[in-house]
């Protein structure tokens, strides 16, 4: 009752305190929100009057003084004048005064008393409030205090002083009598001295009465010693018909108590083989790989000494007939009267569990490991898993892909049809077949072969999906080579064979007859060269259409001058179509400083790709016209720009010029001249030439107004930046 009665005059103390200087707070609070109103007006005029004469200390401030048009003089008061003004009336009236003070006056009547003129010192270092019960005049009083920092307003006044914008102009106290605070403290220690009286009473009566009825506890003690015989009895049914093998031990690891489960998981027939014995000995003496396990380090003895719970995710434990079986196991120490007496251990045997976990763990790496893509996800769609074949295949970590939607592989090779019918598919619960084309990471293109199957929970729900894929890139391009021989074997090897048999007939007549033939043997000569000519052209193209296609051998990039490789291709194509007797006039502008033209490249692919347009703008351009082949530099990529006066190409057929054997002449006049007019090819040279432009990083695209209006062929390429093929 003592330490209540304490602790309540303690409470009421302090609440006391903290009301008066909550009263004080607001007071400030009050006085600032009055000066600072005063100090953003820059003061206030105010009739002039016995009270409020002119302050002496604004002289330095124009019109302090004026006079209204009706003649009444006001005069400015700054806010330490208002303020001072303020707390007079309020001292007079509330008995709460109020100071505006600072170190460096321009009114000594503001001058700070010793009290005041410590806080102002304490202000200077940093202290943001003061506080403290002093007496004053015979009575005590709360005097708080804060400072008051200079604001712009303030500068009006006291600019003259050195102030700056946020230094401590003063401080601000505020003084509040304590009487009332003082009588209702009294009050309350009075009031809760006599409740705690009245409680003393009670418990007196309480103790009274407790007193006589201890008798009746007797009984009680009974009926809970009965009870305890029943819980007893509980805890032994529980024991007994728990699935957990359970034992105790007592300090030196001798067994107390088994239930039946622990029996029948170590292969003992009865109880009494293991109560009484050292359980350690009997059950945990080797460790699973065959080893001693010493008693001094079994966490059954760990658990005894040092009063804490231990747990094994695995432990090997023993039974009678020698075998040995893996388990889960936890060590609970045992206390009696405060102190422990033992340990309470249980385990499950895990055997099984460590089995699945094993398949698991084999499954798992052998999907880990599988050359194939594997990709689940949920319902949504999101990836919940990759493995690392994903990795490989796409360029995106496994990180990136977590979370992740398929889509970010889309290639936009397909429509939105395409993945709305995939889509229904495995939602509906079935499964979905067939080919993609996606991108990976660094934006090539690849093409795989995948099967969408849906993923059942146990209700037969479909809980998400799972994906088998299988990168068939290089099945498809090996494709296209074949279709590309299989298309050369039936179509551009007729015209080079035609020439040979009819090289063959001359021959054989000329063999029969035995008279030489100065005229059929030079057309036999002329048709054995031009076949020979075809056919290195349809070896050359079909080596590099192989070579782009299925990355057969390395291409050689080196650095070399683009301009010098442009000169030499205009220089040999003028000299061949002057031989094949074309009027045909080839400008050359290279408009690119020298040095400033370096590529990385296959020069002999540049080269072949360069010449084969070149020999397309000559042979689709009368004779009496010209070609101009124009080379920019574009910031980092250099421009080859080949413009010819030819038959141009219809605007519905632009696209299709870049087509493997498409030609713009019908089938019997196609042949397979390089610079003859209109002496068409083997349809290769545009679908090559794009395809090594692109290898190298660059691009070709063509432009034309339709027919009659000629043909330009933009060319761009890297400069100064090495490249690699484009997978």
């Amino acid at each position: 009752m003592v330490t209540l009665l304490s602790w309540d005059v303690y409470r009421v103390k302090k609440s006391t305190e903290s009301q008066a200087l909550n009263e004080a707070r607001s007071n400030f609070k009050k006085d600032m929100a009055f000066r600072y109103w005063t100090a953003t007006h820059g003061g206030v005029y105010v009739p002039v009057d016995e009270r409020t004469p002119p302050n002496p200390y604004l002289t330095h401030v124009k019109e302090r003084d004026i006079t209204t048009p009706s003649g009444v003089k006001l005069t400015l008061m700054n806010p330490a004048y208002v303020m001072r003004q303020i707390n007079e009336y309020f001292l007079e009236v509330y008995g709460v005064a109020g100071h505006l003070t600072s170190l460096k006056l321009l009114n000594p009547k503001n001058k700070p008393d010793d009290w005041e003129k410590e806080s102002l010192l304490l202000f200077e270092n940093g202290v943001e409030e003061v506080f403290a019960v002093v007496e004053i005049q015979g009575v005590h009083h709360l005097r708080y205090m804060r400072p008051n920092l200079v604001e712009e307003a303030c500068l009006k006044c006291h600019g003259h002083q050195g102030y700056k914008v946020g230094d401590v102009r003063g401080g601000l106290s505020v003084s509040i009598p304590l009487t009332q605070y003082e009588n209702y403290k009294w009050n309350e220690y009075y009031a809760h001295f006599a409740a705690n009286g009245i409680l003393w009473l009670v418990g007196l009566l309480g103790v009274s009465w407790g007193f006589r009825s201890l008798k009746g506890q007797f009984g009680a003690t009974i009926q809970a010693q009965q009870a305890l015989r029943v819980s007893e009895e509980t805890r032994r049914l529980l024991l007994d018909n728990m699935s957990e093998a359970v034992f105790g031990a007592d300090m030196n690891g001798i067994c107390t108590f088994v239930n039946p489960s622990c029996i029948n998981l170590l292969g003992y027939d009865s109880a009494d083989e293991l109560i009484g014995k050292n359980i350690h000995t009997l059950i945990h003496h080797t460790r699973e790989d065959g080893t001693p396990f010493p008693e001094s380090e079994c966490l059954l003895r760990y658990v005894t000494e040092k009063n804490k719970p231990a747990h094994m995710d695995r432990e090997a434990l023993w039974r009678k007939d020698g075998t040995s079986f893996v388990t889960e196991i936890w060590f609970h120490p045992m206390t009696k009267d405060g102190k422990v007496a033992g340990a309470v251990v249980n385990f499950i045997d895990i055997t099984e569990r460590i089995r699945d976990e094993r398949e698991k763990a084999r499954l798992f790496t052998a999907i880990e490991q599988s050359q194939e893509v594997v990709v689940i996800t949920d319902t949504t769609g999101a990836i919940q898993y990759v493995n690392h074949a994903f990795e490989k295949s796409t360029g995106f970590t496994r990180e990136e892909a977590l979370g992740a939607n398929p889509k970010v592989l889309k290639s936009g090779k397909h429509s939105q049809d395409y993945y709305k019918d995939l889509w229904d598919t495995i939602t509906s619960g079935s499964t979905w077949k067939g080919n993609f084309v996606n991108k990976r990471k660094d934006g090539t293109l690849y093409e795989e072969e995948a099967t969408i199957s849906p993923v059942s929970g146990e209700g037969g729900e479909v809980t998400g999906f799972v994906a088998v894929k299988r990168d068939i890139t290089r099945e498809s391009r090996l494709q296209q080579a074949r279709d590309y021989f299989t298309s050369v074997t039936s179509h551009e090897l007729r015209t080079p064979l035609t020439k040979l048999s009819l090289a063959k007939l001359v021959l054989e007549k000329m063999g029969r007859s035995g008279v030489p033939d100065e005229e059929s043997l030079s057309a036999s000569i002329n048709a054995l060269d031009s076949s020979i000519d075809d056919f290195s052209r349809i070896v050359t193209a079909g080596e590099m259409f192989t070579d782009l296609i299925l990355l057969k051998k390395a291409i050689l990039f080196k650095e070399a001058p683009l301009g010098t490789i442009l000169r030499y291709c205009v220089e040999l194509s003028e000299k061949s179509s002057l031989e094949d007797k074309r009027d045909i006039k080839l400008s050359l502008s290279i408009e690119v400083e020298t040095g400033e033209d370096q590529v990385v490249c296959d020069q002999s692919m540049i080269q072949y790709a360069l010449g084969e347009v070149i020999s397309n703008a000559i042979k689709y351009t009368p004779d009496g016209k010209m070609a101009k082949v124009r080379m920019v530099r574009d910031n980092d990529k250099l421009a080859i720009y080949i413009m010819d006066e030819g038959v141009g190409i219809p605007k519905e057929k632009k696209d299709s010029v870049f087509e493997p054997f498409f030609s713009l002449e019908s089938s019997s006049t196609h042949s397979t001249g390089k610079y003859a007019f209109l002496s068409g090819g083997i349809g290769m040279g545009l679908t090559l030439a794009r395809l090594i432009f692109q290898s190298h990083g660059g691009d070709l695209e063509l432009e034309t107004d339709g027919e009659g209006k000629g043909v330009e062929v933009v060319m761009t390429l890297p400069a100064r930046q090495r490249s690699t093929l484009r997978k």
